[in-house]
């Protein structure tokens, strides 16, 4: 370990600034996915991008603030710099290291980021969720439980369903959700025939 510090004491402080860089932009990545594997409750990957208004695609895409793109930048930029180091002087080294980590967060942002953002679902509330109709996948016992799957916006969600008269209803009948409770059950009941 001494021996590793005290090489890094001999680099220039360009070299340390690349160096920090790359460290950062490669261990920030895998702390996270070792915090989110172990569920240590240690989120670093937080969202702290600025989402600018659709009209301003420009922006979004030429500004790339997210955090994934940052760490791209960082990753290229230490990366780049510790490479060019070894062709050309410490300017131009600076300059190599500046472009490269940006185009690279830019392509990042570009064709990862964004479209992954567009992608991104919602769940819907519990307001949009009431009123629905759902299909009974797990038979409702008498004042007990069972299981509902109800579709919203192409979505499909699972309920822990519980009948509101507290009466059976059986596989594939169809109910309506009348409420749903903060634990997550549908309370339920019998669609009457004739009614959507």
């Amino acid at each position: 370990m001494k021996e590793l510090l005290a090489g890094y004491e001999t680099l220039s402080s360009l070299e340390k600034i690349y160096t920090a860089s790359l460290v950062i932009g490669i261990i920030v990545p895998i702390l996270d996915l070792i915090m989110g594997v172990l569920s240590i409750g240690l989120h670093m990957g937080t969202d702290i991008d600025f989402d600018f208004d659709a009209d301003m695609n420009f922006a979004s895409t030429w500004l790339p603030l997210s955090s994934l793109a940052i760490l791209s930048f960082l990753v290229l930029f230490g990366g780049g710099g510790l490479i060019s180091l070894f062709f050309v002087s410490e300017k131009i080294s600076l300059l190599i290291a500046i472009v490269t980590g940006y185009f690279f967060a830019v392509v990042m942002n570009k064709f990862v980021i964004i479209p992954l953002k567009r992608n991104r679902v919602s769940s819907p509330k519990a307001e949009e969720i009431i009123g629905k109709s759902a299909r009974v996948t797990s038979s409702i016992i008498e004042s007990g439980f069972g299981e509902v799957v109800v579709i919203v916006d192409r979505i499909t969600l699972n309920y822990t369903a519980a009948s509101k008269d507290n009466e059976a209803i059986g596989y594939g009948e169809t109910v309506q959700i009348l409420e749903l409770k903060e634990n997550g059950v549908a309370i339920v009941c019998k669609e009457k025939k004739g009614e959507f």
